[in-house]
């Protein structure tokens, strides 16, 4: 990542830990298979593991910085990336309406969306169970280790589109990771609100013209010197090069990892 991001942007993505400060993780995919970090600690303190991770050879990496939804526990079940077999995903917002977050509903709700197993309290995390479902629902014998980038992508819309009858003005954004693929989904309100406690979160740390790209999802293709290409994404409303794409709303990136050129797809064709 420091050799994709260069060392001054990268700092920059620990800082916004001083806001997303309630912990981090990491899962990489590299030559040896996956591995998985996660912390309770906000990674602008994690200093030294965020340095070493981050400098590490990889295929792959995705890092979350959370910022917990109200409510939600801080503790290492509700830290994100969330791995399962094979599958990493990440999620930036809150699924939840006037009358609460998601997971307080009764458990028919549950039933209802076909996840009654699922015990989480965590918002992000539901989602994420959700979408495992929907996607061994969609590959054969429910083996996700065969599942294409097309089936992660249909996957996440329809995860989406059952908890959108529901939260229609939540944050979808979201990430999935294999060891072939990456899928990068922006999907959220037009017109997002902003609590004022968040507003307050942004404003202390100087960083106040940034909250209304707060869910915008932006990509770029880095070339090296060597000529190899390497592929990033980002969001959450820090700084990047005026030469990254913006990736439009209701839209998925996917982003292969044999160094084909990515591709995106509208959530729904």
């Amino acid at each position: 990542m420091r050799t994709a991001l260069g060392s001054s942007l990268l700092s920059e993505v620990r800082r916004l830990a001083e806001v997303h400060r309630d912990g981090w993780g990491i899962v990489a995919v590299g030559a040896a298979g996956r591995s998985c970090y996660l912390s309770n600690e906000s990674a602008f303190y994690d200093e030294a593991m965020f340095d070493a991770l981050t400098s590490r050879t990889l295929v792959s990496a995705l890092i979350h910085e959370r910022l917990a939804s109200p409510g939600i526990a801080l503790n290492l079940d509700n830290q994100q990336p969330f791995a399962f077999s094979g599958i990493a995903f990440a999620h930036n917002g809150t699924i939840g309406d006037d009358a609460g977050n998601i997971v307080n509903r009764p458990a028919p709700y549950r039933e209802s969306l076909g996840i009654s197993r699922s015990s989480t309290m965590s918002d992000s995390r539901l989602f994420a169970d959700l979408f495992y479902s929907r996607l061994i629902a969609r590959v054969p014998g429910g083996d996700v280790a065969v599942a294409s980038a097309e089936d992660a992508r249909t996957a996440v819309a329809e995860t989406i589109g059952l908890l959108r009858n529901d939260y229609p003005d939540a944050s979808y954004n979201c990430i999935v990771q294999t060891a072939r693929f990456t899928v990068v989904t922006r999907a959220h309100a037009e017109a997002p609100k902003f609590s004022d406690a968040l507003r307050k979160l942004y404003a202390d740390a100087g960083w106040a013209d940034r909250l209304p790209s707060y869910f915008t999802i932006l990509y770029a293709t880095v070339t090296h010197d060597d000529g190899s290409k390497t592929s990033v994404a980002s969001s959450s409303g820090y700084a990047a090069s005026d030469s990254w794409t913006e990736l439009r709303n209701g839209h998925s990136l996917i982003l292969p990892h044999n160094g084909d050129a990515p591709l995106v797809l509208p959530l729904s064709r």
